[in-house]
């Protein structure tokens, strides 16, 4: 007779909350896929400027001096799974996002048929 088994959920010490933006990877030479989840954000100023009067009283918002241009593509975090877990996680995926497309009352075959065509976020 088969019994169930109880799983207990643990937080790592290293246990955070990440927004992603996208993920970039492979199959690595060992086999497993292997991505990054990374966020897109406009790079933070270096030096930045503070215009006061000659009492010291702040007088206009904060001008950005020296800073990089472009996106600042900021990686979070890295996973590895084999075939059978990268499968796994396909489909569980798969399954929440028709779920939350559901929820938010969009049409979840339209949006999959776009991202998937020429152009789409997974067109060529």
């Amino acid at each position: 007779m088969a019994e169930d088994i109880t799983i207990h959920y643990e937080k790592s010490r290293h246990f955070r909350v990440i927004h992603a933006d996208g993920a970039y990877g492979g199959v690595a030479p060992s086999g497993y896929l292997h991505f990054a989840l990374y966020n897109d954000r406009f790079p933070l100023p270096k030096v930045g400027s503070i215009p006061i009067d000659d009492n010291q009283k702040v007088t206009g918002p904060e001008v950005p001096i020296e800073r990089k241009t472009g996106v600042f593509r900021e990686v979070e975090a890295d996973v590895i799974m084999d075939l059978p877990t990268a499968l796994g996680f396909s489909l569980w995926l798969y399954e929440k996002a028709k779920e939350m497309a559901r929820q938010g009352g969009m049409d979840f075959q339209a949006l999959e048929d776009q991202i998937k065509s020429p152009g789409g976020k997974l067109g060529a």
